[in-house]
């Protein structure tokens, strides 16, 4: 399964890498709902609107959203 990328065209910068869902749900090995529940209730980055209906995740916030997680989980550990 080849994972496909959707950018922005920003001329001051890199664009941002976009994930759509089902790229997304591969990435985290979850699914649509868990993503939807950890949206509400977690702090999970919210997408961004493409269009009608068409939604996506900025990369550089689930990455964030990650190292958040794993450093909660290490405090968690050390305490």
């Amino acid at each position: 399964m080849s994972i496909e990328h959707v950018t922005t065209d920003n001329t001051n910068s890199a664009p941002p890498e976009l994930l759509r869902l089902r790229h997304l749900m591969a990435r985290l090995r979850v699914s649509r709902s868990t993503i939807y529940r950890l949206i509400a209730t977690k702090g999970f980055p919210k997408p961004i609107q493409l269009g009608t209906g068409s939604v996506a995740w900025v990369s550089d916030e689930i990455d964030a959203w990650i190292r958040q997680q794993i450093e909660h989980r290490n405090c968690k550990e050390a305490a």
